[in-house]
């Protein structure tokens, strides 16, 4: 394993742990908010907002982790009658495809993390700032367009499944 694939690993990895955590907040917020506003009549504000940020960070941090460990769903019912030739297109082209899509998406949010920043953008109910969730976001998809890319070069994907 290349020392760049070692890197990848490492930030797909704490990426993963970072949404497995989100994960655990998440659901401690839904349940303290559920105690409070029917065990006490007094629900927090805040809630809904920090679940929604919270909720989009465990999807984008899990995205790099899932394309490191080639996890995606697949259809492969025809991947054997065609053979091992058109299994290699399907992966490039995928790759290709994916990483002009991670490309793209990373390159929109990396705009609106700068916008955000710039006007101090919160949340309207809790007034929470929206520029680290939208960094992640940057960052989660700038690592997942490494990885496609990663993978696409070095040719490792086809018919794989786990990492490099």
């Amino acid at each position: 394993m290349t020392i760049a694939w070692r890197i990848l690993s490492f930030i797909a990895r704490g990426l993963e742990l970072a949404a497995v955590a989100m994960m655990a907040v998440m659901a401690g917020f839904v349940a303290l908010s559920a105690i409070m506003r029917y065990a006490f009549s007094a629900p927090f504000a805040f809630t809904e907002d920090i679940v929604g940020l919270l909720f989009c960070g465990i999807v984008f941090s899990a995205l790099a982790n899932v394309e490191f460990e080639n996890r995606h769903i697949r259809i492969d019912l025809l991947e054997g009658v065609f053979g091992d030739r058109l299994a290699v297109i399907q992966s490039a082209s995928r790759h290709l495809l994916a990483a002009g899509f991670y490309l793209w998406f990373a390159a929109e949010a990396l705009q609106y993390f700068s916008f955000v920043y710039k006007a101090g953008s919160a949340t309207v109910i809790g007034n929470l700032p929206l520029y680290p969730w939208v960094g992640l976001i940057v960052l989660c998809l700038a690592t997942t367009f490494l990885i496609v890319v990663a993978r696409l070069i070095s040719g490792n994907g086809a018919r794989a499944r786990g990492g490099a």
